[in-house]
């Protein structure tokens, strides 16, 4: 299955795919792909299709802890900064769609969790980039509080 976590920061989106190992253990993985909010619709779909591409089976756990990149690259320093002051989806590709879900911040274990009732928009994999990139925003920009 291809995956990706998409973290909102500062305005800024980074696209960070998910990558499995043999074992079924999931890392964030590099490249890191990053742009403004708002940017053209357009241009977030072809991001997340480069994003997924870039979601794979791993032989072993990956050496570089691309977390820590994440982190420089948004300015966010540390992860209770970007916990407490960002927001997070995971974008998951399975089979012929796409599924969407909004994570909640959870400061007490400085992580991103699901929502006890999962809010999941489903979206056909061979939809236009544009209609893509306009769920992303309409979902994000709504949570903004």
């Amino acid at each position: 299955m291809k995956c990706i976590t998409v973290y909102l920061f500062n305005n800024n989106l980074f696209f960070v795919p998910v990558s499995e190992t043999n074992d079924g253990a999931q890392f964030l993985t590099k490249p890191i792909f990053s742009t403004g909010i708002l940017v053209d619709s357009e241009i977030i779909g072809e991001i997340i299709d480069n994003a997924l591409e870039a979601s794979t089976i791993l032989e072993i756990k990956p050496a570089k802890n691309t977390f820590k990149d994440l982190l420089k690259i948004s300015g966010a320093k540390t992860h209770k900064l970007l916990v407490e002051r960002g927001m997070a989806m995971s974008i998951d590709q399975k089979d012929n769609m796409l599924e969407i879900q909004l994570l909640k911040n959870a400061p007490e274990i400085k992580s991103f969790i699901g929502y006890d009732v999962p809010n999941i928009i489903s979206v056909e994999r061979n939809a236009p980039n544009a209609e893509l990139g306009d769920i992303i925003k309409k979902l994000i920009l709504s949570n903004i509080t």
